[in-house]
């Protein structure tokens, strides 16, 4: 299968900090990755410019992010919608 690719990543993150903002079950995930999820925001909005470091940053979010969902970090999505309906949060 091939993985989701990186400016995906940004972009289903950033969606997502608009979304689950409000859900109870997420609130741990934006405490803990406050700076890669701003960060997804910056380079999906192509405010900023990834780093090999910057990479490494969101690519950890993206791991959390879809170890909450409990979906594969492997798969590929294609957006928010289509990975939100595979983890069973939306119908």
């Amino acid at each position: 299968m091939d993985k989701t690719p990186f400016s995906k990543k940004c972009e289903m993150i950033s969606l997502f900090s608009e979304y689950g903002r409000d859900q109870e079950w997420a609130k741990g995930f934006f405490l803990f990755f406050d700076l890669g999820i701003p960060y997804a925001i910056g380079i999906n909005g192509d405010h900023i410019v990834p780093t090999e470091s910057g990479i490494k940053v969101i690519e950890e979010t993206w791991d959390a992010f879809c170890e909450i969902l409990g979906v594969d970090n492997h798969g590929n999505y294609s957006d928010l919608d289509e990975l939100l309906r595979f983890a069973g949060v939306i119908s």
